[in-house]
């Protein structure tokens, strides 16, 4: 993966994402779910975006849930963290 920030913007914009398969795309595909971050390994074939826009097909109008990347909660996470390592 190259650039999260694409992947993120993307998925703000209620799109599903495709993939190459990495650890960084197992945890997005965890966090926000199968639906939204469809993960392929290997060739990019015709096979592999044929499945995908048709898994996509179904999410039209439908919003993942992105709140894990808050920035509130986000920084209340990196409070929290601060805090417990400098008591």
């Amino acid at each position: 993966m190259g650039n999260s920030g694409v992947a993120l913007f993307t998925l703000s914009l209620n799109r599903p994402i495709l993939i190459p398969d990495s650890p960084y795309a197992r945890e997005l595909q965890d966090v926000v779910g199968a639906d939204w971050v469809h993960i392929y390994l290997g060739e990019l074939t015709a096979d592999v975006l044929q499945d995908s826009l048709s898994r996509a097909s179904g999410m039209k109008d439908k919003v993942p849930d992105l709140g894990y990347f808050d920035w509130d909660a986000i920084g209340a996470s990196y409070s929290e963290l601060y805090r417990i390592t400098s008591s």
